[in-house]
């Protein structure tokens, strides 16, 4: 910025004691995981920030171990044990990686884009990243390396086709 300063903006969370653990930004609205409470909330964007958010889970699904999501539309959420969740409209979709070989037991991230039909998926147990298919729930690609012995993030190019990993203190793609 022309000022070289940071803003706050204000930020109504649902519930008082609120533990704010993601936050995720998609077409003007704020999502807020609060691990404490359970909750996601869908924020609307205001002109000084964010206003207070409306409860978005619908289910009673367990949000508060989630390590990390991706928003293209729909929430695409990680929990520790690898598994990988769909919500829309605060509701569970049916998605499974079931047919993925051998199967994914952690994942650190997960990223997707609103006009990408994959969902990316960075798999440090088995030193590899993932590419899924996300209309056809398929696995559209995946890269294992043996030289991904310590993967903490990743960050994707789609229109040059390139993976950018963080491999120890390692930038590889």
């Amino acid at each position: 910025p022309k000022t070289n300063i940071f803003s706050s903006l204000e930020v109504v969370w649902p519930k008082a004691d609120s533990e704010i653990k993601l936050i995720g930004l998609y077409n003007s609205y704020l999502y807020s995981l609060d691990a404490k409470n359970n909750l996601i909330a869908k924020h609307k964007e205001s002109t000084t920030g964010f206003a207070k958010g409306s409860l978005w889970l619908k289910e009673n699904f367990s949000a508060d171990n989630i390590i990390n999501w991706t928003i293209d539309g729909s929430i695409y959420a990680a929990k520790p044990n690898g598994a990988v969740f769909k919500l829309d409209s605060g509701r569970l979709q049916n998605f499974s990686l079931i047919s993925l070989d051998p199967q994914l037991n952690s994942a650190v991230k997960i990223f997707s884009a609103p006009d990408s039909p994959n969902l990316f998926i960075l798999d440090p147990g088995q030193k590899r990243v993932i590419i899924w298919d996300k209309k056809t729930l398929k696995l559209a690609a995946q890269y294992p390396a043996k030289e991904f012995l310590d993967l903490k993030d990743f960050d994707i190019d789609e229109k040059s086709k390139t993976i950018y990993l963080l491999n120890g203190m390692k930038i590889q793609s």
